[in-house]
C-alpha cells in the first residue's frame, strides 16, 4: 500500500502544481520595474525615441529607457501661478507641447494666462503658444492633449472640444451646439479617422458620453437608457477597437463599488454589457503587437498597484497586482512601449512610474 500511497501523492502534487501555475494568469512571463519619480504624483507621461517623459503638477522630468544608468533629469520649467499645474504632454510632428491647467474658476483667472507652451529642441527650451478660437472668449483653458490618426490634428477638451489643424493654424471649437457634460477623457481613435469621443458625468452624477465619427460634424450623445448604468459613476477612460470600429470599452469608477467597471458595446455605443468590475478604471490602452490585446488600471478598493489584461478586447480579463505594494496608488497614465518579443506597459501613478513587461510569443 505504501508504493500506491506514495504515488497517488505525487500524482496530486502535480496536479495541485499544474493548477497553480494555470491560475496565475502567465505571472511567470511578467516582470514589474519601480522607473523612479517616487515623490511624484505623475500626471502624464510620454515616450519619444526611448526617452521617457514624465510631468507632474509643477515640473517635467526624462530618462533614458536604453541606459540602465540613466537618472532622472529635471527641465528647467517654471510653473508660476500658484492654482496652475502641469496636466499633459505630447509629442505631435516633431515638437513637444506642453498643457498647463488651472483650478481657478474662469472668472479669477489672469487674462495673460498660458494655456499651451511647445519645444522644437527636446524640451531645452519652450515658447508660449498663442491661442485663437473664433466666438470664444479668452483667457483659453486646456486639459489633455490627444492627436488625430492622420498626424495632422490636435484635439483637447476641457469644457468644450477644441481641434487645432496643423496646417491651416487654426483652432476651433469643434462641440457647437453639443450638450457638454462634465469631461473626464477625450479619446481620439488612432485608427479611425474623425472618430472622437468624451466621457465624463452630468450634473445629476450620471455617466456623460458622447461620440462623432465625422470630426465633429454631427454628435451623438448617448441617453441613461443605451448607457444602461445603475449607479452614480463618472466614465474615466475610452478605447475602440483598431480593426472593428463599432467595438468600444469604457472604463468607470465612482464613490461606490458598483460604479468600479469596465462595460463594453460592439454596435458603436448603442447596447452595453459589463466585462469587468471591482476596480475604479481610469486609464485603458491598445497593445501594440496584438489586435485583441487590451491593458487597463486605476484605483483598487485596497489601494494596490494593478493592471488587468484582456487578449480578446474586453470579454475575459486577468489581474495582476504589483507584488511590493503599498497603499493608495493612483494610475493617471498608460503608454504601451513593444520591445522584440516582449511588451512594456507604463504606469504614471501619484507615487512614480512603473512598468510592468509582458512576454509575449
Amino acid at each position: 500500500m505504501k508504493p500506491i500511497y506514495l504515488l497517488l501523492s505525487l500524482i496530486i502534487a502535480l496536479f495541485s502544481l499544474s493548477c497553480s501555475t494555470d491560475n496565475n494568469n502567465g505571472k511567470s512571463d511578467v516582470e514589474w520595474s519601480n522607473i523612479g519619480l517616487n515623490v511624484n504624483d505623475v500626471t502624464s507621461i510620454e515616450i519619444q525615441d526611448d526617452i521617457l517623459y514624465a510631468t507632474d503638477n509643477k515640473s517635467i522630468n526624462k530618462i533614458d529607457l536604453d541606459d540602465n544608468n540613466s537618472e532622472w533629469e529635471k527641465f528647467n520649467f517654471d510653473v508660476d501661478y500658484p492654482h496652475e499645474f502641469i496636466s499633459d504632454i505630447l509629442f505631435f510632428k516633431d515638437i513637444f507641447y506642453l498643457v498647463v491647467s488651472t483650478t481657478e474658476e474662469k472668472d479669477d483667472i489672469p487674462d495673460n494666462f498660458t494655456t499651451l507652451f511647445k519645444s522644437g529642441d527636446n524640451g531645452n527650451k519652450w515658447e508660449e503658444v498663442d491661442i485663437q478660437i473664433e466666438d470664444q472668449e479668452q483667457p483659453y483653458i486646456l486639459d489633455k492633449l490627444k492627436k488625430s490618426s492622420s498626424g495632422n490634428s490636435l484635439y483637447s477638451a476641457p469644457g468644450y472640444i477644441y481641434k487645432f489643424n496643423i496646417e491651416d493654424n487654426i483652432w476651433v471649437n469643434m462641440s457647437s451646439g453639443l450638450q457638454i457634460g462634465f469631461i473626464e477623457s477625450l479619446y481620439v481613435s488612432e485608427y479611425q479617422e474623425g472618430q472622437v469621443w468624451v466621457g465624463g458625468w452630468k450634473s445629476t452624477f450620471k455617466p456623460y458620453l458622447a461620440r462623432t465619427l465625422d470630426d465633429g460634424l454631427s454628435w451623438k450623445v448617448f441617453t441613461d437608457e443605451e448607457l444602461d448604468i445603475n449607479s452614480d459613476a463618472t466614465i474615466y477612460s475610452v478605447l475602440s477597437h483598431p480593426e472593428k470600429k463599432d467595438e468600444v470599452l469604457i472604463g468607470l469608477g465612482g464613490s461606490t463599488s458598483s460604479a468600479n467597471m469596465i462595460r463594453k458595446s460592439e454596435n458603436g455605443g448603442l447596447e452595453w454589457k459589463s466585462v469587468f468590475s471591482g476596480k475604479n478604471i481610469r486609464s485603458i490602452a491598445n497593445s501594440k503587437m496584438k489586435t485583441d490585446r487590451v491593458y487597463a488600471s486605476g484605483i483598487s478598493d485596497n489601494g494596490e498597484l494593478f493592471i488587468v489584461i484582456s487578449d480578446d478586447f474586453g470579454n475575459n480579463w486577468s489581474l495582476i497586482s504589483y507584488e511590493d505594494n503599498s497603499n493608495d496608488f493612483k494610475v493617471n497614465d498608460i503608454i504601451v512601449k513593444p520591445e522584440n518579443d516582449s511588451e512594456k506597459v507604463y504606469l504614471s501613478t501619484n507615487k512614480g512610474i512603473y512598468s510592468v513587461e509582458f512576454r509575449l510569443q
